[in-house]
């Protein structure tokens, strides 16, 4: 797969790309597009916190209105999961 990058989505990574070579012979060469949170190369607890949690969203899909849409979802679920989740009035 040929990667290239795309401007962020909300805040995420996204790279897009297509396959060069078929699975099987006389198949499809389909569009890869990716998604992710990027993820804080330094995580630590404060000194009163003896565990905490972190989460991270991967979407991959074959056209970018799926992989957003995906994503998306994703964000949303976690956000569910996470007491600490505040929606971002700035996103597009």
């Amino acid at each position: 797969i040929v990667f290239h990058s795309e401007p962020d989505y909300k805040g995420a990574s996204y790279i897009q790309g297509q396959t060069t070579v078929a699975e099987v012979p006389g198949g499809i060469c389909p569009s890869v597009h990716i998604i992710w949170t990027p993820i804080n190369p330094s995580l630590s607890l404060l000194p009163n916190q003896a565990q905490s949690r972190w989460g991270f969203v991967v979407a991959v899909a074959g056209s970018q209105d799926s992989v957003q849409t995906h994503y998306d979802t994703g964000k949303e679920r976690e956000c569910a999961q996470l007491s600490s989740c505040v929606k971002k009035t700035s996103e597009a």
